[in-house]
């Protein structure tokens, strides 16, 4: 016993990472969290428009080939894809980060937000498709409009999903609903993530639910 106690034991090495660079590590993590939201975000635009063309117009009121961070952030706004747990004109400056590739000088030009955005294989030509999609951009507004509302109101389904329950009895009869239907679930779920009404509900259907049941 007396042997183990006098023997020499090595403290666990300390990670030196944290001490020596928190800075970097900060930097890694954030630059982790934008490129979480960036992802999300091109996914978003994957399911409104029909291509990457499609989105550069929608977001290109002036027709000038180039988005500023102000039309960013009031087509997204207008797109209701703006987090609610983060300011809008810090969130818009996250997400020009992340498709700038570090650089925030206020504008994404149609390159940068094409390559960058792209969910799809881009043709040769960039200027001449991005043109030929210019000519419907009426056609792209009102079709990416009849969808935003199609998706905040959940057409052809129950028209109480358009607000909180107001009682418990409401509550009940819509986590039956969402119970018995799983895809309705998901859509409800990406709903309150974007809508202060809906967040209420959703946090109460994982308090009273029993434990597994979605």
């Amino acid at each position: 016993f007396a042997q183990m106690v006098s023997m020499n034991v090595e403290a666990p090495a300390t990670p030196r990472g944290n001490l020596e660079d928190p800075k970097k590590n900060w930097k890694e993590i954030e630059k982790e969290r934008e490129q979480k939201m960036f992802k999300e975000l091109k996914s978003s635009f994957a399911e409104l428009f029909d291509s990457v063309y499609e989105a550069f117009v929608y977001f290109d009121h002036f027709g000038t080939n180039m988005i500023s961070r102000t039309q960013l952030m009031r087509g997204l706004k207008t797109l209701d894809l703006m987090p609610l747990d983060m300011p809008h004109a810090e969130y818009t400056v996250a997400i020009m980060r992340a498709a700038d590739k570090g650089v925030v000088d206020g504008v994404l030009d149609a390159r940068e937000f094409l390559t960058n955005f792209r969910w799809h294989k881009l043709g040769k030509d960039l200027e001449e498709e991005l043109l030929n999609v210019k000519t419907k951009r009426r056609q792209i507004m009102a079709r990416t409009e009849a969808k935003v509302q199609a998706a905040s109101g959940l057409v052809g389904r129950s028209e109480k999903f358009a607000e909180a329950p107001r009682n418990f009895e409401q509550l009940a009869q819509v986590l039956a609903e969402l119970h018995n239907d799983e895809d309705l679930f998901l859509k409800f779920s990406r709903l309150t993530r974007r809508r202060p009404k809906l967040a209420l509900a959703e946090q109460s259907s994982k308090a009273l639910l029993p434990p597994g049941a979605l």
